[in-house]
């Protein structure tokens, strides 16, 4: 009884640990009319479903350059799955900015304690 338990908690955990990102997208005219020479705003919203929950919305403002028919199809959504991508660009960021607030009071204090640590020889 207590291995199918524990192969049941660990069949859930595996399940849980590969649920990674479940993208819904839509692309939206925001226009009534498209009309040559004046703008022309889309917007794509992308929903994220999956284990983080997240939503992203881009908004899009071209100029349609000549008149005629224009077939607004569907999107193609790209994405490539990172593990902890730019959360490490942004430590080793934060790392350099906070370097010389933190390295120059060190190398003062250092420099400091060593010419006063040093022990003075005694005359006789």
């Amino acid at each position: 009884m207590r291995l199918l338990a524990f192969a049941a908690l660990a069949l859930l955990a595996v399940t849980q640990a590969e649920e990674g990102a479940r993208l819904l997208a839509s692309k939206s005219l925001l226009n009534r009319y498209a009309v040559e020479g004046r703008d022309l705003t889309l917007q794509y919203n992308i929903y994220n479903v999956g284990s983080s929950a997240s939503n992203v919305s881009h908004t899009v403002v071209l100029r349609p350059l000549k008149a005629g028919y224009f077939n607004f199809t569907s999107a193609t959504i790209t994405y490539l799955a990172q593990e902890d991508g730019p959360v490490v660009l942004d430590w080793a960021a934060f790392g350099v900015m906070t370097l010389p607030s933190i390295g120059i009071p060190l190398l003062l204090w250092y420099s400091s304690k060593r010419k006063y640590d040093t022990p003075k020889t005694k005359k006789n």
